[in-house]
């Protein structure tokens, strides 16, 4: 069996996908995006997804984790939602929402046995750090605009 390490810690398999999606939300980011190489979700199945896993999916597991990085995880879910609840409402509303959280509830979803707060810190930080570049800077709100209009697609 492989074991995943970041920054020290062995992670969940779980964590795998979530980080993987997380990053790839990340293109907001110069710096993230040289690193993942990726150009981000494209379908709204995948931006749907890639939004599931770290703001309502990312809540579910989050909440396990140590108290202080569930809150800043909780934080930044707020504040994408105060800066930009359309992007939101067009995700809960999008005919994938339904499919991405019963697959989410399938493969990624808190497991007391495999997840414990520890393996969680990290997975919780980069969902986090994901969300508030969404919401800081021009780059984060030009990514916003990109999902909204995959969304608006359907």
């Amino acid at each position: 069996m492989v074991q995943i390490h970041v920054r020290g810690r062995r992670v969940a398999p779980a964590f795998c996908m979530a980080r993987a999606v997380a990053l790839g939300l990340a293109v907001v980011s110069t710096n993230l995006a040289a690193q993942v190489g990726g150009q981000g979700p494209q379908s709204p199945y995948e931006v749907v997804w890639a939004l599931y896993v770290v703001t309502d999916g990312g809540q579910t597991r989050c909440r396990h984790a140590p108290a202080e990085v569930a809150s800043a995880h909780q934080r930044a879910v707020s504040g994408l939602s105060r800066r930009h609840p359309r992007l939101l409402s067009l995700v809960r509303a999008s005919p994938h929402y339904e499919t991405a959280r019963d697959h989410f509830a399938r493969t990624t979803a808190y497991d007391p046995v495999r997840d414990t707060p520890e393996t969680l810190v990290p997975e919780c930080e980069v969902a986090a750090g994901v969300l508030k570049l969404m919401t800081d800077g021009r780059a984060g709100l030009a990514e916003v605009r990109r999902y909204e209009a995959t969304l608006m697609r359907r």
